[in-house]
């Protein structure tokens, strides 16, 4: 972590580095838990490779060759290696999180995906071709389950010892701003950085008592901001390790207090980005010695295979038309009987490279009350029928779309689609989102700042762009299912 000091555009001259004390810790919590991560995934892996082979011989009574028998330990060891290796190619072992857990997941499909590969020829070669297949079928979904609840355990009770204060620096934020909200947002789903958000100091921009939340599923973890100076005594009160500076101070002079107040504190000083001109929006997490803050950076756009996108979204889609045909049948009667109107709301929208098209949805809203208006936040809104309400908790009204997705304007996954008075507004920034297809889910329609607008949450839109893969749109739609079945 030895360049945690990041280059800020305030003033002209050099903002003098601070006590290494903070990162050199920071840097042995994260070996130490990256050791303890790899001795839990060998454990599960060895672990899925005796229950598969105990499976096959006992419970399915499969003969395999006796030479095996007294090698059992070591094929279980030599597999458990295999995944580590796969499992750090993915970036499984990297430091930072990612919204909503969906990378750890995406990282997981992917090593799973590459071990059944890599199992066939040895697999088939051992136990011959029936009963290799059979082996396959058996220790991969152990390994792809034990694997998400592992890692799911382990950033739980990471999560429980940073709350305690136990291995963790406590972190001071300066400055009440969207970035502050990414940067606090970030450290909190991230428990294996060790670094623990105390305390948001408001830079006297009048947003005194603003309530931060961690983006996810809902919102939690919240914290409010209090007006203070930043000084030495306030750091040391607080017991700071690390004073982030997310909001641009007014002078040249005050960022040289603030470093140097944390400096007599004994504390290290961290400078987020910032906005470039007036029209910039927040535009990505900056990996920072495999750490994730918030701020402007020149996304670099992450293109999949568009042919196997294309085909798993014809192929999803269209199986999803067939067997919820009843269910559309159902809910078109529904909506017919409780209002008048069409069953179908109609409404055109911004694709990919800004070209528009129509989208489909259940009609959930009174003729009278549709139109482009800002779309209804609370259940509770008269704008909403009664079945539109039902319709909306559970998403059915979106379900149209897939014939969106079958005529090629849509995907499964990506950003959602916006009006076109939305979009003509756009910087150019903000136009990267239209370089893929809109998606009929995503990351920001699973979390809580789906209650917000599109354009104030971009920044799940820029980290999908940056970071996505196929196995990234797999765990998507399987965080969906889970969302969709949660009732969220």
């Amino acid at each position: 972590m030895g360049s945690w000091i990041l280059g800020s555009a305030i003033g002209t001259q050099t903002i003098r580095p601070t006590s290494a004390h903070a990162p050199r810790k920071t840097l042995q919590f994260l070996a130490s838990i990256r050791n303890l991560e790899v001795g839990l995934d060998m454990f599960a892996a060895s672990l899925c490779f005796l229950l598969s082979y105990f499976t096959l011989t006992h419970l399915l009574d499969v003969p395999v060759p006796s030479a095996l028998h007294p090698h059992l330990a070591s094929s279980a060891f030599l597999f458990s290696c295999l995944v580590i290796i796969l499992l750090d190619r993915s970036g499984a072992y990297c430091a930072g999180g990612g919204l909503l857990g969906i990378r750890e997941t995406a990282c997981i499909l992917e090593t799973v995906g590459f071990t059944m590969l890599l199992l066939l020829l040895p697999s088939t070669l051992l136990f011959g071709r029936s009963s290799g297949l059979l082996f396959i079928v058996t220790v991969i979904p152990l390994l792809a389950g034990l694997l998400v609840a592992e890692k799911y355990l382990v950033r739980s009770i990471l999560g429980a010892s940073r709350n305690r204060g136990i291995g963790s620096q406590r972190v001071l934020i300066y400055g009440a701003t969207a970035a502050s909200k990414a940067i606090y947002s970030a450290l909190r789903r991230s428990p294996k950085l060790g670094l623990n958000p105390v305390a948001i100091i408001d830079d006297g921009s009048g947003v005194e008592g603003s309530h931060i939340h961690e983006s996810s599923y809902r919102h939690s973890d919240p914290m409010v901001s209090v007006t203070a100076v930043v000084h030495a005594d306030l750091i040391k009160s607080l017991r700071a390790d690390v004073v982030i500076v997310a909001s641009r101070p007014s002078t040249s002079e005050l960022t040289q207090t603030l470093v140097d107040e944390t400096e007599r504190a004994g504390a290290t000083i961290v400078f987020a980005g910032e906005h470039l001109a007036p029209q910039a929006v927040p535009m990505d997490y900056i990996e920072l010695d495999g750490q994730f803050l918030y701020g402007l950076q020149k996304i670099g756009l992450r293109h999949g295979p568009v042919i196997v996108s294309r085909a798993i979204d014809v192929l999803v889609a269209g199986l999803l038309v067939v067997l919820t045909a009843p269910v559309l049948l159902l809910i078109c009667v529904l909506v017919r009987i409780d209002s008048k109107g069409p069953v179908l709301f109609r409404q055109r929208r911004i694709g990919k490279d800004g070209v528009s098209f129509m989208i489909y949805k259940f009609r959930s809203m009174h003729v009278a009350s549709c139109g482009d208006l800002a779309s209804p936040s609370l259940s509770g809104d008269p704008r909403i029928t009664r079945v539109g309400r039902w319709l909306r908790k559970t998403s059915l009204d979106e379900l149209p779309q897939l014939f969106n997705i079958l005529r090629g304007e849509m995907a499964l996954v990506g950003p959602r689609p916006e009006m076109a008075f939305i979009v003509a507004q756009y910087t150019e920034q903000q136009k990267l989102r239209l370089s893929v297809k809109p998606g009929l889910t995503g990351l920001w329609q699973m979390s809580a700042d789906r209650s917000r607008p599109i354009h104030e949450n971009l920044e799940y839109d820029f980290y999908y762009l940056r970071n996505r893969t196929v196995s990234m749109d797999i765990a998507i739609l399987f965080h969906t299912l889970v969302f969709a079945m949660r009732g969220v």
